[in-house]
């Protein structure tokens, strides 16, 4: 019988990391603040990791690693190399050297305000407010997007929209596809990135 060592190899070494490419996947979504789950999710993500790396990993290549598609594949080094730069890490490797050297607990419970977006009724309202004095009043317009209906000392002004996944007392908070009142397009904001915002509630 024939042993085919380089695939065996291959698939060993898939093993061994396997948990790390896990982890790598949840910090990337993390980041990009969403989990891929739509052909249009996989193209933004790719944008985003370009922008940010110079680097460029095909939607398909992420449909594939993140499952979207029945293709059952080897990651490809330079993929993980790439998605590792993307969370600031040289490559992989040091990726996995950071989470082994990482003496933080991976877990926690929060203990603070949390609001789910995907529980909220349309047209809920959430007051925000974080450091040094600002504050913002959004409402749920659908499917995890909302709309600034009142802002006080922040960049964000009425009319601005955004989507947001989670509003958690004293983390910073991660928007995207902020669509601003005059139609500026921007991917990617983060609001009380320091200490995180201050209060979270529903009115």
């Amino acid at each position: 019988m024939q042993y085919n060592f380089k695939k065996t190899r291959l698939q060993d070494c898939m093993e061994t990391n396997k948990e790390h490419i896990n982890l790598l996947k949840t910090m990337v979504e993390n980041k990009l603040n969403r989990k891929p789950i739509s052909p249009s999710d996989f193209e933004i993500s790719a944008s985003s990791i370009f922008k940010h790396t110079k680097e460029y990993i095909s939607p398909k290549t992420l449909m594939r690693l993140w499952g979207y598609v029945n293709e059952p594949t080897v990651p490809r080094s330079t993929t993980l190399n790439i998605l590792a730069r993307y969370l600031n890490h040289r490559d992989f490797n040091s990726f996995i050297e950071y989470l082994k050297n990482d003496n933080e607990e991976e877990s926690k419970f929060i203990a603070s305000d949390f609001i789910r977006s995907e529980k909220l009724d349309k047209y809920a309202k959430i007051e925000l407010r974080w450091n040094p004095n600002r504050r913002c009043v959004i409402i749920h317009i659908g499917n995890s997007q909302f709309e600034i209906i009142d802002s006080e000392n922040s960049k964000l002004k009425v009319g601005d929209k955004f989507k947001c996944s989670n509003f958690v007392q004293n983390e910073p908070l991660y928007i995207f596809d902020l669509e601003t009142a005059n139609n500026q397009q921007i991917d990617n904001y983060v609001i009380g990135c320091k200490s995180g915002l201050s209060s979270v509630k529903l009115i």
